[in-house]
């Protein structure tokens, strides 16, 4: 019996493993088939521009807002490829050291995002500064 109750544990586990392994593999092969469209990519291709660094920032944002739309706002990041961020109720959003709400966000900011990436190539937000500068106004 005890023999028995070890096996079923083991394939349980195994189970647990075969499962979890699969979902890595399917994140990152998704990510992958997007990685070009959504975070722009080099350039060149990711081996034309291998050793000259030119690599996107998987895990954040600089540049202008183009737009908001409802909780995603998009942006022509520094090499000029429009991205979009998510925010969600636990993002921070900050202009200097004061809280700023989404609200606020307006077309010609400048913001820097730092947040995850999602299968879709989005970046869910987890910080956002809002710098002075176009389209900065005194509310």
């Amino acid at each position: 019996m005890i023999g028995l109750l070890a096996l079923v544990s083991a394939l349980v586990v195994f189970r647990i493993g075969m499962y979890v392994g699969y979902e890595q593999a399917e994140y990152s092969f998704h990510w992958g088939d997007q990685y070009h469209q959504m975070f722009g990519g080099p350039p060149k291709g990711f081996f034309g521009d291998f050793f000259t660094g030119d690599f996107t920032d998987a895990h954040g944002l600089f540049g202008v807002v183009l737009g908001v739309k409802g909780n995603d706002i998009v942006l022509q990041d520094k090499d000029g490829t429009e991205k979009i961020a998510t925010v969600t109720s636990e993002t921070i959003i900050r202009h200097q050291t004061q809280a700023f709400p989404l609200e606020r966000i307006v077309p010609q900011m400048n913001l820097v995002i730092i947040g995850e990436p999602e299968l879709t190539g989005h970046i869910e937000a987890k910080m956002i500064r809002v710098f002075d500068g176009p389209g900065m106004m005194k509310r």
